[in-house]
């Protein structure tokens, strides 16, 4: 079904490339989908970094990657290890001298779009401690939200969580205004490990094209539109409750800029 879609989308090739990491960081992720929500909901994400790359993913991404291909001989422990890790956060970010590219793997094929564009970092006086790590501050709008960071020029790596680089030293806090996304810092090591990009069954699209594929994974979409059912009364059901999930989810993505996609 989501292969019709994605024949829409002309074939592309991009280098293979992979990079010894010199840092890992891991983040918290503190997020609140449903603004109605008393509690936040949380999720681990890996920075994977050297002085002129980085690699941003969700920890689930990982445990999914990890699953062996093909039959395994334990497709119980397959089912109870996909939905252990269900995640909205499914992309890989990889960012290089100023290029942002989102890579989404599904149904065999890996999604993916560039983006040029960087932060208009305002620094400002405020200094802040975390830890044992003396930080300054800067703000700037993204995404369509506003966002403060806080960053450690002892580790002068120009990365930070999601898409956010271009500071002078490594991203430790980031929050938008509204308190809807945050993450903090967990750890930071040494680490050596050889990391790579998605280089196989690639498929450039639009960030438009993109979102409109992350909803109707998440949420159905269009995706029932294109669907001849006989009986349409199940699915006309199923399809109602992901579009009111999707209206009460209405922090997603963070990506505020895309949020028409889903209304």
């Amino acid at each position: 079904m989501i292969l019709r879609v994605l024949f829409l989308f002309c074939f592309s090739i991009l280098h293979s490339q992979s990079f010894t990491a010199d840092i890992e960081v891991r983040y918290n992720l503190d997020y609140k989908l449903d603004p109605s929500s008393p509690v936040p909901r949380n999720e681990e994400f890996a920075l994977f970094l050297k002085d002129s790359e980085s690699l941003f993913l969700s920890q689930k991404v990982i445990n999914l990657d990890s699953l062996p291909s093909g039959n395994s001989g334990n497709p119980n422990k397959e089912l109870i290890t996909l939905a252990g890790n269900r995640t909205y956060f499914g992309e890989k970010i990889h960012t290089s001298k100023n290029q942002v590219t989102t890579f989404y793997f599904n149904e065999g094929v890996t999604l993916f779009f560039s983006e040029d564009e960087s932060a208009e970092w305002i620094l400002e006086k405020e200094e802040k401690q975390i830890g044992q790590l003396k930080c300054q501050i800067a703000s700037a709008k993204m995404y369509g939200r506003s966002w403060k960071a806080c960053y450690s020029t002892e580790y002068p790596f120009q990365f930070g969580p999601y898409k956010f680089h271009g500071l002078p030293g490594l991203i430790i806090d980031l929050v938008d205004s509204e308190n809807i996304y945050h993450y903090s810092l967990i750890e930071l090591k040494k680490s050596g490990k050889v990391v790579s990009k998605p280089e196989k069954n690639l498929v450039r699209t639009s960030r438009q094209k993109y979102f409109q594929l992350v909803n109707d994974l998440k949420y159905g979409g269009t995706l029932f539109d294109k669907i001849n059912f006989v009986d349409k009364t199940e699915i006309l059901k199923i399809s109602k409750n992901r579009k009111d999930r999707s209206k009460k989810e209405s922090n997603f993505p963070i990506d505020k800029d895309m949020r028409y996609i889903f209304e």
